[in-house]
């Protein structure tokens, strides 16, 4: 887990837990994973803040690994057991990222807060900075 309490708070959050289930069914089906990435999208070209953020490239990197899965030849099936919980957390932050009434409501002055708190934590998992062992990620 993170270490800080913040962020331990937000993934244990009711919202992101329906996003992890979310993600369970999304990973299984290129034409949602196609959506939630047009929506993601959609959201960072609505969103100058979240364009114009530093924050922006943790989006980007996982945009790009879910783009890389439906590019690869491998089926969700063949993936080993850590590349599928990878592709799960990374589907999980997308999805929280686009939902508009998360912990923080998007609208809000701080609404983009937990969005890119997630997506930071999960680009760091997913790349190894937080140091969890890979088996770990199937809680994710």
């Amino acid at each position: 887990m993170p270490a800080d309490a913040a962020t331990r708070r937000l993934l244990a959050s009711d919202p992101f837990s329906r996003c992890r289930r979310t993600a369970d069914v999304t990973v299984a089906s290129a034409e949602d994973l196609r959506t939630l990435l047009a929506e993601v999208e959609l959201k960072l070209i609505e969103s100058e803040y979240l364009r114009n953020t530093a924050m922006s490239v943790h989006i980007d990197i996982a945009a790009a690994v879910v783009e890389a899965f439906l590019e690869g030849e491998e089926s969700l099936e063949a993936l080993a057991p850590a590349r599928e919980a990878r592709l799960r957390l990374v589907v999980s932050g997308l999805h929280y990222l686009v939902m508009e009434q998360d912990l923080v409501p998007d609208g809000g002055p701080h609404g983009y807060a937990d969005d890119l708190a997630v997506m930071r934590w999960v680009t760091r998992v997913v790349a190894g900075s937080e140091g969890h062992p890979v088996d770990e990620l199937n809680g994710y």
